[in-house]
């Protein structure tokens, strides 16, 4: 007796070849938002570039630091803490906006500014690769994340 061998289903929380199809956006939108986000926060981050040091950790960080001047001394660098925290990419990055540019305060809010926008593409990419390329999603959780305050003390 020959049993009968059921069709396979994919389960409910599967995506088949033809959902796939039909989920994903145009590529065009995606590049336009690629493009919006970052004019946009850069156009909210604008006054940054204008502003300069605060005394609160800069004079630590930056304009009393004699390890930023110098961008070779790597190992202090990437061995001492300062103010009791240890975040060597962040001294290297100042010590290389000091190389650039001194202790003119644009430079520093520039770089960070640039990382800031980097980050919004990635959070663009990561969030359609979440919700299956859904780019009004991507589009919104992106600019939201731009433009948030709690981001404005990281970049400025």
């Amino acid at each position: 007796m020959k049993k009968k061998q059921k069709k396979y289903k994919p389960a409910s929380n599967t995506i088949t070849k033809k959902e796939l199809k039909t989920s994903s956006q145009n590529p065009k939108k995606n590049n336009v938002a690629v493009f919006i986000i970052p004019a946009i926060t850069f156009i909210a981050y604008i006054p940054v570039l204008n502003a300069g040091f605060v005394n609160w950790d800069d004079p630590d960080y930056v304009t009393n630091n004699r390890m930023i001047k110098n961008i070779y001394d790597l190992e202090n660098i990437f061995t001492r803490p300062i103010q009791g925290n240890y975040h060597p990419l962040t001294i290297l990055s100042l010590a290389l906006n000091y190389f650039i540019s001194g202790l003119q305060p644009w430079s520093y809010h520039l770089l960070n500014l640039i990382l800031h926008l980097f980050n919004c593409f990635l959070v663009f990419r990561l969030t359609m690769n979440l919700s299956r390329n859904n780019s009004i999603i991507a589009f919104t959780t992106s600019l939201l994340f731009g433009i948030h305050p709690m981001h404005v003390e990281s970049v400025a």
